[in-house]
């Protein structure tokens, strides 16, 4: 037995902690079984503000601190609270403070903040997204923290609230984008004015004129142009009356620019803001007002005429004096084409010799080289540019000799004449036909390539055709050699049979009996000398029988098979040995010495060893006489 009762049944643990039990009823398990309450559920509440965990630990409530997604029961803690989705995305917040929400119910941002920075200049937009940036004035808006300025007003950025009566911030209102003004007269476009209009000064007028023949008619005493008027309205280019130019009758107004219905205007027309004005067209100096409010080239001017080569001036262009247009072709009169002269299209065209990219650059003939040139230039090395031909630019002629700016040459130059010269290692027949002025063996070569074993073949040296080299060692192609070959190293080698001092000297490597020899020829009685072997100087061969020019038999002699044979008297085993053939009585004999009481012996003789000769009398080393008998000295026996 256990021992422990918990949860009202015999459990095999004390089963103690947080969200543990050992009633099935409330693991999920068997009653007595020790186990974790399962994941949301809390039946002992002890989860104040959650539920438990399945893991032996407590949930947070939705809206209640956390610090990861394992404290609340939907798995997701967003900006410190746990929440009902993941609250990831651009301006959105679980927590009410930042959403005007309810915490732990995600939320989009109000528009205009941005409480964690994520929009940069800008701000949230109320719907999870950034304003990129705040609005300039004159662009469209929904609310004024959409907006640089701080206001937001006909639903456009505002430069001020523009709250006041006849006023507006768009254009179409009779002022600009983005710049509160007011309304122009006679219109109410948000019906502000029940009884007229504004009237152009941020105030509405009746729409019930006065017509009048003098001033007492009028309850203000002004009586301009006919009708009762806001103002005396007696300024230049001012009036009262609709019809006389004037916005509205009874408001005092610019007259409309281009007319002058009262001839105020001497020399142009009103411009529409109170003076005057000339026209197109008209000439105009310094300090004239021009209508278009441009004074160009001493014209008043459609336009600001900009650009190279573009005028105003009838005369310069062949249109009406006032009309921007394109000077005339070849003409340059405000020297704005430093390299050539107008090109008629707005643009400038260069004089011969003056830079160009295409042929419509120049003014005549085509561009070359980067010039405006006085033909095609076509043809082999031939160029419209100086640095390229020592002349002149724009005049085409023959590249230089010794270079070639466009490789038409291939490995070559030009001659100087609009012909090639070949390259190094091209194949060539005599040196005016190479760039470099040297044709050696067959081909043009870097420099004379003169001394034993040179060339410039690459045949012949193992390099590029073209690069003067040592010849390769092994080979003599022009025989210079002598029977020899090049040593690869600019010098020859000597051929078997000449005389030498050292094996370095010889094609073989082998100098031997001071000649050069076909192999080391080592070992006894061997020789490369003719006079020794018989044979061919050069050839190592056996020295002849009988010989021994190097005393290498001590004192024997060579056997002509490369070996020794003794001579006589040395002493000896078998003829064989002997350069006698006779081998008698251990040494070499000059003859059989067979006969009676003879020996090659010299103990036997009292002559020489090697040379046979009767024994000496009284003696008989042999026992070749009967009995007691011995030999007497004349090779028989004593009787």
């Amino acid at each position: 037995m256990s021992g422990e009762c918990a949860d009202g049944v015999c459990c095999e643990m004390a089963c103690g902690g947080l969200c543990r039990a050992c009633s099935g009823a409330l693991t999920g398990g068997v009653d007595g079984a020790c186990g974790w309450i399962p994941a949301g559920a809390d039946p002992q509440d002890e989860c104040s503000t959650g539920a438990c965990t399945g893991e032996g630990a407590c949930t947070f409530a939705p809206g209640a601190g956390c610090a990861n997604g394992g404290e609340c029961p939907s798995g997701f803690c967003a900006d410190g609270e746990c929440c009902d989705v993941a609250c990831d995305g651009l301006c959105e917040s679980c927590a009410a403070i930042d959403s005007a929400g309810a915490d732990g119910v995600c939320a989009a941002i109000p528009t205009g903040a941005d409480p964690d920075r994520e929009c940069g200049k800008g701000g949230c937009d109320g719907f999870g997204a950034c304003f990129v940036d705040l609005l300039e004035d004159g662009a469209a808006c929904m609310v004024a923290s959409e907006c640089e300025s701080g206001f937001c007003a006909d639903g456009l950025c505002c430069d001020s609230a523009c709250g006041g009566i006849c006023q507006a911030c768009s254009a179409e209102s009779g002022g600009k984008d983005g710049i509160c003004t007011n309304i122009a007269a006679g219109q109410d476009p948000a019906e502000e004015c029940p009884e007229g209009s504004c009237g152009g000064a941020g105030v509405c007028v009746d729409e019930q004129v006065t017509v009048c023949s003098g001033a007492g008619d009028c309850e203000l005493g002004f009586c301009v142009d006919g009708v009762c008027c806001d103002n005396a309205c007696d300024g230049l280019c001012q009036a009262c009356s609709g019809p006389g130019g004037g916005a509205v009758d009874g408001i005092c107004a610019s007259i409309e620019a281009g007319s002058d219905p009262d001839g105020e205007c001497p020399a142009g027309v009103c411009d529409g803001s109170g003076g005057c004005a000339l026209q197109v067209g008209q000439r105009c100096g310094e300090g004239d007002a021009c209508l278009s409010g441009h004074c160009v080239d001493g014209i008043c001017c459609e336009s600001a005429c900009g650009g190279s080569c573009r005028s105003c001036v009838g005369a310069q262009t062949g249109a009406q004096d006032g009309s921007c247009g394109d000077l005339r072709a070849g003409t340059d009169p405000d020297d704005e084409c430093p390299a050539g002269a107008c090109d008629g299209a707005g643009g400038c065209g260069a004089d011969g010799g003056g830079g160009c990219s295409v042929d419509a650059d120049c003014l005549a003939g085509p561009c070359v080289d980067g010039v405006c040139c006085d033909g095609l230039c076509e043809g082999l090395c031939r160029s419209c540019r100086a640095s390229r031909t020592g002349g002149v630019d724009g005049v085409c002629a023959a590249v230089v000799a010794g270079s070639d700016p466009d490789g038409e040459c291939g490995a070559g130059l030009c001659d100087g004449s609009g012909g090639c010269l070949l390259g190094d290692g091209e194949p060539c027949d005599v040196p005016g036909e190479c760039a470099a002025g040297f044709c050696v063996d067959g081909v043009c070569c870097e420099d004379t390539c003169q001394g034993t074993c040179r060339s410039c073949s690459g045949a012949s040296t193992g390099q590029s055709d073209g690069i003067c080299a040592a010849v390769s060692a092994g080979s003599d192609p022009d025989g210079e050699c002598g029977g020899g070959t090049c040593d690869g190293a600019t010098g020859c080698l000597r051929p078997n049979g000449v005389s030498c001092s050292a094996g370095a000297e010889c094609v073989s490597g082998h100098c031997v009996d001071g000649v050069c020899c076909d192999a080391a020829c080592e070992g006894l009685c061997r020789s490369c000398s003719g006079a020794g072997t018989g044979g061919a100087d050069g050839a190592c061969a056996a020295v002849s029988a009988g010989g021994d020019p190097d005393d290498e038999c001590g004192g024997g002699v060579c056997d002509g098979v490369a070996g020794c044979l003794l001579l006589d008297g040395a002493s000896c085993g078998a003829g064989s040995e002997c350069a006698s053939g006779q081998c008698v009585d251990g040494v070499c004999c000059g003859t059989a010495c067979e006969g009676l009481c003879q020996s090659c012996s010299g103990t036997s003789t009292g002559q020489a060893d090697g040379v046979c000769a009767p024994i000496e009398a009284g003696s008989d080393p042999e026992d070749e006489c009967d009995g007691a008998l011995a030999c007497d000295g004349a090779a028989a026996c004593e009787t």
